[in-house]
């Protein structure tokens, strides 16, 4: 229960840092920049990139724990857990596809974490000195995918919550005391 309660937290600190201002240059949705934010990411380009390469890295960080995580928690609490209702005659049927929708979650985040990596290697690649158009345009697309993966995460963290809530009702139904028979008596 422990690792379900430092996971929840760990989630949350991955969408935060998935929303940070790093990304966040300019005010305009659109892929059109002013002259002068395009002077300023011309002007700015080694420090924007710098700055990129530390999320990068913390990314890379990141991904690595929640995926060694989230694979730990499928493999050493829910499948033994399922297992071991099956095995006892007490399968729970919310408990499987839980697991199920929590693997299939597991890998949309890896496939969302390995398309945003790849567009901020692309990202990274563009100079953004001479073609900032390019780079800001790339940057858009790398705020879409990074925006998709914080949803991949905060549903993968519903599905855990979700589940922990299940095995605490089914905790709760068998500490739950029964109360004494009554004898009848015949008068």
């Amino acid at each position: 229960m422990n690792l379900i309660k430092t996971t929840s937290i760990l989630s949350l600190s991955v969408i935060l840092a998935l929303q940070s201002p790093i990304l966040t240059f300019a005010t305009s949705n659109s892929n059109n920049l002013s002259k002068n934010q395009t002077a300023a990411i011309s002007q700015n380009c080694a420090s924007i990139k710098q700055s990129l390469k530390h999320l990068q890295h913390a990314d890379v960080r990141t991904r690595i724990f929640f995926g060694s995580t989230y694979q730990a928690i499928l493999t050493n609490f829910m499948t033994p857990l399922n297992l071991r209702l099956v095995k006892d005659n007490q399968p729970n049927p919310e408990l499987v596809q839980t697991q199920t929708d929590f693997s299939n979650s597991r890998n949309n985040f890896t496939q969302n974490y390995i398309n945003y990596s790849k567009k901020l290697e692309k990202l990274l690649a563009i100079d953004c000195r001479f073609h900032p158009q390019d780079f800001y345009k790339q940057l858009n697309s790398t705020r879409q995918s990074r925006a998709k993966l914080a949803r991949s995460a905060q549903k993968t963290q519903t599905i855990l919550e979700n589940h922990l809530k299940i095995v605490e009702a089914m905790q709760a139904k068998k500490t739950k005391p029964t109360p004494p028979k009554k004898e009848q008596t015949n008068v």
